[in-house]
């Protein structure tokens, strides 16, 4: 989506994990003109980027916005957007809380868990209906993490491990979304860079 188009969101405050998959360039070229195929509405809406869920399908900018219901505060906690050039964008907002001398400490397995359980389901059903057998990217980031601490086991405890100063946005290693058995293997180490970030020695989370 384009800034002014995801400015139409407002989300909620907090860390948010935010998802791209996209083919190359060339292919995105060649797919903007043509009108997406039927039935990815109800796919789109299977999605649950940071385990949040999709409620209803609007139309944007030629493309399709999955959207939960809002808040309390009238904002939104995720979206997932499909382009008119068929590249996906997911985004979750990642719930906080206070744990021992921090105060907005956030979960592991947030986003991660619900990402690897819809990579060979929703997601791969929206790839065979989109891409037609072409290979596409993964693109990851978490946004908003500054003044933040992720909650994770380390030497066997559960402690939070803060977000070093000055770092509000990490990016993850893009990954290629193809058909072979390291696919997932993949992922799993994308994720790990923001456990590195907290200086983590056991990069490799306990949940995977």
């Amino acid at each position: 989506m384009t800034a002014a188009e995801r400015a139409r969101i407002p989300l909620s405050g907090g860390p948010k994990w935010i998802c791209r998959i996209a083919s190359e360039p060339a292919d995105r070229r060649r797919w903007r003109n043509n009108p997406l195929p039927v039935g990815v509405a109800q796919t789109l809406l299977k999605l649950r980027p940071a385990d949040v869920p999709m409620q209803r399908i609007e139309e944007r900018e030629r493309g399709l916005l999955a959207i939960p219901k809002t808040d309390d505060h009238g904002t939104y906690r995720g979206y997932a957007y499909l382009a008119p050039d068929r590249s996906i964008e997911m985004a979750g907002v990642i719930g906080v809380g206070p744990w021992a001398d921090q105060e907005r400490t956030w979960w592991p397995g947030a986003y991660e868990l619900p990402m690897l359980k819809m990579l060979p389901t929703a997601v791969r059903t929206l790839l065979d209906q989109l891409l037609e057998g072409v290979t596409p990217f993964l693109f990851m980031a978490l946004a908003d993490i500054a003044g933040t601490a992720l909650v994770t086991e380390s030497e066997g405890m559960e402690r939070p491990f803060a977000i070093p100063p000055g770092i509000d946005t990490v990016h993850f290693d893009p990954v290629r979304l193809d058909d072979a058995p390291g696919c997932r293997s993949a992922v799993e180490t994308s994720f790990n860079r923001i456990r590195e970030l907290a200086g983590l020695k056991n990069v490799k989370p306990f949940y995977f």
